[in-house]
Protein backbone atom coordinates (compact mmCIF):
# COMPACT_ATOMS: atom_id res chain seq x y z
CA UNK A 1 0.00 0.00 0.00
CA UNK A 2 1.48 3.81 -0.92
CA UNK A 3 2.19 6.06 1.86
CA UNK A 4 0.10 8.32 0.00
CA UNK A 5 -3.20 6.15 0.55
CA UNK A 6 -2.13 4.92 4.35
CA UNK A 7 -1.87 8.79 5.17
CA UNK A 8 -5.27 9.78 4.26
CA UNK A 9 -7.92 9.01 6.62
CA UNK A 10 -10.70 11.48 5.24
CA UNK A 11 -10.98 9.20 2.02
CA UNK A 12 -13.51 6.92 4.29
CA UNK A 13 -15.71 9.95 5.12
CA UNK A 14 -18.53 11.58 3.35
CA UNK A 15 -19.26 10.78 -0.14
CA UNK A 16 -15.53 9.56 -0.59
CA UNK A 17 -16.44 6.31 1.10
CA UNK A 18 -18.65 5.45 -1.72
CA UNK A 19 -16.17 4.86 -4.26
CA UNK A 20 -14.51 2.35 -2.43
CA UNK A 21 -14.93 -0.81 -3.59
CA UNK A 22 -16.75 -3.00 -0.57
CA UNK A 23 -14.53 -5.68 -1.11
CA UNK A 24 -11.17 -4.20 -0.45
CA UNK A 25 -10.61 -5.23 3.10
CA UNK A 26 -10.82 -8.96 3.83
CA UNK A 27 -8.92 -9.50 7.29
CA UNK A 28 -7.73 -13.09 6.46
CA UNK A 29 -8.51 -12.89 2.32
CA UNK A 30 -10.79 -14.88 0.30
CA UNK A 31 -10.44 -17.69 -2.00
CA UNK A 32 -7.04 -18.82 -3.24
CA UNK A 33 -5.41 -16.12 -1.80
CA UNK A 34 -6.43 -17.10 1.86
CA UNK A 35 -3.85 -16.31 4.70
CA UNK A 36 -2.25 -19.39 5.81
CA UNK A 37 -1.91 -18.27 9.04
CA UNK A 38 -5.80 -17.51 9.67
CA UNK A 39 -6.58 -20.94 11.73
CA UNK A 40 -3.77 -19.62 13.95
CA UNK A 41 -4.88 -16.44 14.77
CA UNK A 42 -8.72 -17.83 15.01
CA UNK A 43 -6.96 -20.31 17.30
CA UNK A 44 -4.62 -17.46 19.08
CA UNK A 45 -7.90 -15.45 19.74
CA UNK A 46 -9.58 -18.46 21.47
CA UNK A 47 -6.52 -18.96 24.05
CA UNK A 48 -7.06 -14.95 24.53
CA UNK A 49 -9.92 -14.94 25.44
CA UNK A 50 -10.14 -18.01 27.73
CA UNK A 51 -7.01 -16.32 29.67
CA UNK A 52 -8.65 -12.90 29.81
CA UNK A 53 -12.10 -14.70 31.43
CA UNK A 54 -10.35 -16.52 34.20
CA UNK A 55 -8.46 -13.29 35.01
CA UNK A 56 -11.28 -10.88 34.88
CA UNK A 57 -15.16 -10.67 35.64
CA UNK A 58 -17.60 -8.15 33.66
CA UNK A 59 -20.21 -7.02 35.12
CA UNK A 60 -23.48 -4.77 34.44
CA UNK A 61 -23.45 -1.43 36.68
CA UNK A 62 -26.33 -1.84 38.84
CA UNK A 63 -29.38 -1.34 37.84
CA UNK A 64 -29.05 -1.09 34.52
CA UNK A 65 -31.34 -2.48 32.31
CA UNK A 66 -30.28 -4.64 28.54
CA UNK A 67 -32.55 -3.84 25.82
CA UNK A 68 -32.17 -5.76 22.81
CA UNK A 69 -32.44 -4.30 19.22
CA UNK A 70 -33.26 -6.23 16.11
CA UNK A 71 -30.33 -5.28 13.16
CA UNK A 72 -28.76 -7.67 10.70
CA UNK A 73 -28.06 -9.30 14.21
CA UNK A 74 -29.37 -9.45 17.62
CA UNK A 75 -27.79 -6.63 19.74
CA UNK A 76 -27.94 -4.08 22.78
CA UNK A 77 -29.63 -1.19 21.75
CA UNK A 78 -27.47 1.04 23.94
CA UNK A 79 -23.54 1.00 24.92
CA UNK A 80 -23.33 -1.34 27.85
CA UNK A 81 -22.25 -0.12 31.46
CA UNK A 82 -19.85 -2.31 32.86
CA UNK A 83 -17.22 -2.94 35.60
CA UNK A 84 -14.12 -4.90 35.45
CA UNK A 85 -13.06 -6.95 38.29
CA UNK A 86 -9.60 -8.58 38.47
CA UNK A 87 -9.47 -11.99 40.28
CA UNK A 88 -6.01 -12.27 41.09
CA UNK A 89 -5.94 -8.51 42.15
CA UNK A 90 -9.79 -7.32 44.04
CA UNK A 91 -10.32 -4.35 45.04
Amino acid sequence: MSTDIARQPERFFGRKRNNIDRFVYFPFGRGLRLCIGRNFAMFEMQLLLITLYRRFRVNLQPGFMVEAEAMVTLGPRRVRIMSVVNLYCPG
